[in-house]
């Protein structure tokens, strides 16, 4: 776990430097630097430990763990009917760290961990242990995480200038971008951003496989197609959503930051 843990790391550094070369051409939309906004990751315990769903809830009932308890039911503000905190094979657990980055973790009855929030590898590892130190004192039997699987990584960056999303979005639209462009969609009344769907082919080699991947010998050297999801803000924040590793912003980072480039004119006006 710790080498995919360090491959992580250095991932962050190689996408810094990407960046920077890229944004050495960029004139006027000059991007800022790309940072993480959260990170979804299942978490592998060294043993298939049965949890008893009614002996977490009781074990963390009204109370808090090393700062873990159970998270709080909310009410749907479309609906206003209270949502469901946990389904029939899991526990909705909270990580409060006191510093305003919370965590949300879903513990499953196979003793897998669901940890949705954390910025870094090493926030989840250190989120992850904790709820294994936790569950070891509920099953009284040691557990600790041995690997773990990304799910998605999203990442954000910002762009000095109030952006017009509805020419962009026609401008994505046209026959120039129908290769790299899959879909762009505004609509106000659903999103208040400019969603597009970018065309990615993953080379070989890239990402991080499951542990059951690799472990059936099934791994394809050839590279995969399917899409970045890209939301730009009229404000000029971009997040880029659907990542697998840091890296694969990237090639989503140099498109839409070279199209805004190449039509600033129409588009941007600066703050």
């Amino acid at each position: 776990m710790e080498e995919k843990a360090e491959t992580m790391r250095s991932s962050v550094a190689r996408l810094s430097r990407g960046a920077e070369d890229h944004n050495s051409s960029m004139g006027r939309c000059n991007p800022s630097e790309m940072s993480v906004v959260m990170m979804t990751i299942t978490a592998h315990p060294n043993a298939a430990v049965p949890i008893k769903r009614a002996a977490l809830t009781e074990h963390l009932d009204g109370k808090q763990f090393e700062g873990l308890r159970l998270k709080p039911v909310k009410e749907s503000k479309r609906t206003g009917v209270r949502k469901r905190g946990s389904f029939y094979n899991s526990v909705s657990l909270q990580y409060v760290n006191g510093v305003g980055n919370n965590k949300c973790i879903k513990v499953f009855t196979n003793s897998k961990l669901h940890v949705t929030g954390c910025k870094t590898v090493d926030e989840f590892i250190e989120t992850s242990q904790r709820v294994c130190f936790m569950l070891s004192d509920v099953t009284l039997k040691p557990l600790h995480v041995i690997d773990f699987d990304v799910n998605m990584i999203v990442v954000q960056f910002y762009i000095n200038a109030a952006l017009d999303i509805g020419d962009l979005c026609s401008i994505l639209k046209g026959e120039k971008y129908s290769r790299e462009v899959l879909s762009a969609c505004y609509n106000p009344d659903r999103n208040n951003g400019l969603v597009i769907k970018h065309r990615f082919e993953e080379p070989a080699g890239i990402g991080f496989h499951s542990a059951t991947e690799m472990k059936s010998g099934k791994v394809s050297d050839a590279g995969k197609e399917r899409a970045i999801t890209i939301i730009v803000y009229r404000k000029g924040c971009v997040r880029l959503c659907g990542l697998k590793t840091h890296m694969e912003a990237l090639p989503s980072y140099r498109f839409i930051t070279g199209v805004i480039e190449s039509v600033w004119s129409s588009i941007a006006t600066a703050k």
